[in-house]
Formats: structure tokens, sequence, C-alpha cells
């Protein structure tokens, strides 16, 4: 080892944030678990001088307008010179829910996809309303997990992949820069903005549904799989056991305007996707109809030789979706694809 100091991602973030003159207020979240080293380094952040001190003898002071936040899952690693810094708020997952992200959420695409409309933003929250309650309760009564998760990522996931989804169509284009002695432009359309309201949702419907299918369905093994596709079925023309009739609020149902995913020759919900490119005539898509034809070189070593299958596929362009130039910072998702 050289012994040479190299900023990690703390340090870079914290410089920037210092060195921002705006008066914007600037927040950084440190969302990780505690650990007793790198958390006792952040002790004198935490005083009254609230400098940041690198080990290669710099000095970082925090600006007026930085806030920190520490998001952890316990306490068990830090010292009481750390808690005695911090103000304490402790909440249960259970005590806040997923609901109020759900309403920040609709408030939010309302206001970033004003193409969508707001009588379909709302229609996307009686959706959610409807089928996640139920959709969580399978999962805690059904489900085996593969990766254990919380109610509120699962929802969270869902939210994230039907805004991926929906962005590219229908989120406000930016201004373009006006040509020199012009006068101002207006913002380009986005391209579902001529998309007709029944268009519109059939496409809030089936991008709905492959999210709920890709978040709260996939986190269990195969078997549990074949649960969830008779379960979803089910919710969708209201057939369901009455272990879940305390979890389906009637009130927000509302009915599907988009093709049932289809359960052609024994296929199943994971066997689908919502294809969006094909703009107006969106709809459901096998996924092996969109593997590339396998074509392989004759002078290829068979140890090079990489066959293209379902579940080495599927990830791929769900992962591409929450990780493009619409989503703006990588935020943590529950995408447990099962390929055993």
């Amino acid at each position: 080892a050289t012994q040479e100091w190299k900023d990690g991602v703390l340090a870079i973030n914290f410089r920037q944030l210092a060195s921002d003159p705006s008066d914007d207020r600037k927040w950084c979240v440190l969302d990780g678990p505690v650990d007793a080293i790198w958390i006792e380094n952040m002790n004198t952040v935490l005083d009254d001088n609230k400098k940041l001190c690198l080990p290669n003898s710099e000095i970082i002071q925090m600006s007026p307008t930085m806030s920190m936040i520490f998001e952890v899952g316990d306490l068990a690693a830090a010292s009481p010179a750390t808690v005695s810094r911090c103000g304490m708020v402790y909440l249960e997952p259970h005590q806040l829910g997923w609901k109020p992200l759900l309403t920040s959420w609709v408030n939010n695409l309302t206001d970033t996809c004003p193409a969508l409309g707001k009588r379909n933003c709302e229609r996307l929250r009686k959706l959610f309303l409807w089928l996640m309650p139920a959709g969580l309760r399978f999962v805690e009564k059904q489900v085996k997990e593969i990766s254990p998760t919380t109610p509120t990522n699962l929802a969270r996931t869902a939210m994230r992949l039907v805004e991926a989804m929906l962005a590219p169509y229908f989120r406000s284009l930016p201004m373009p820069e006006a040509a020199e002695g012009e006068g101002p432009t207006e913002a380009p359309l986005p391209p579902g903005a001529g998309f007709n309201e029944a268009i519109k949702e059939i496409w809030i419907d089936g991008i709905f549904l492959f999210s709920l299918v890709w978040s709260v369905g996939c986190t269990g093994p195969r078997e549990a799989r074949a649960a969830f596709d008779q379960f979803l079925r089910g919710m969708v023309v209201g057939v369901f056991d009455d272990d879940y009739k305390d979890f389906v609020d009637k009130k927000a149902a509302v009915q599907i305007m988009c093709p049932i995913i289809p359960d052609d020759n024994g296929t199943n919900v994971f066997d689908w996707t919502f294809d969006t490119s094909a703009g107006a005539d969106a709809g459901w898509k096998l996924w092996v109809d969109t593997l590339d034809k396998l074509v392989i070189p004759q002078d290829a070593q068979f140890n090079d030789i990489i066959v293209p299958t379902l579940d080495r596929w599927r990830p791929p362009p769900s992962l591409k979706l929450i990780s493009g130039p619409l989503q703006f910072t990588m935020r943590p998702m529950s995408l447990p694809f099962h390929t055993t």
C-alpha cells in the first residue's frame, strides 16, 4: 500500500456541499449502518465547530446552509459520545407506513408529469391503495423471502418502477435555448401528451401491474411466484380469500382498462412485460420475445459462449429503468431476481 490518501464518497460530497455558495438548503444523508470507526470520526462534525477532519489533515468547515442526517437501523455500534451529540428521532416502520410516501410521490408526479393529468395521477393513487395492502399481506403471510424486505421498501420500489416507465413519455421536457435575437420558445411536449385518456388509462394500469409484479411479487422463490400469479389474477377480478378482506379498500377499486396479463400456454405474470416501445399500442409481450437472436461465431471457443436465458435477460431492462438518465440518483430498491 502506498499510504496515499484518496477522498471517499463522504469527503467528496461533504466538500462539494460546503463549497457551494448558494443559499439553498443542503442535506447530507448517511443511511448506512453505524460503524464504530467512521462514526467516531464524525464527532468533530457533530460538535459546535462543525468541522470534518480528514486523516490527511484537511479540515472542511460545514456551511451555515448544511445539515446532516443519520438514518440508521440501530445504534449498537455508536458510543455515548456520538449519541449525546445528535438529536434522536425513533420511528417504527409500521407507525409511518408507506401511504405518506404514496401521497408525496403522487403530488410530485403531478408536477413533473403534467401530460399525465391529475385525473390519471389520482387513478395511480387508487391502484396503489386497492392492490398494494393485499399484496404486502401476501408477502407477509405466504412468502419466505430470499432477501428480507419491509412494506415501505416494496411499495417505494413499485413507485419508482412506475415513474421510470412513465417518465420518458410524460415527464416535462426542458425548455430549449432560444437563438440569439429570438424571443422565448415553448417547451416541447413529451411523446405521451398526444395520447387520449383511454390510452393513458391502459398505460397506467399495465405499468402498475408490471411494477407490482416486479416489486411485491418477486421477493420469493419460484413456488411463491406461482402462488402470487394466482393471487394477483384473483385480486384484479375481485376474487380473494377472506384473509385479505381487511386489506382491500373497495372504495379505491378501479376497473382495469388494460388487458389482463395473459396466461397462454401455462405462462404466469412473471413471463410478461408491459412493452411501452409501441407507444399508443403498448401492451403485454412475452419476455422471450424480447431476446436477441443468438448468433454464435464459427470460431468461438466453447467457454466463451453465453446463451441468453429468460432469467438472465429479465433483470437488465429493469435495472436500466432505475439507473437511466431520468432517475437522478441511484436509490435503494428491491429487485431480487431468482434464477435457481
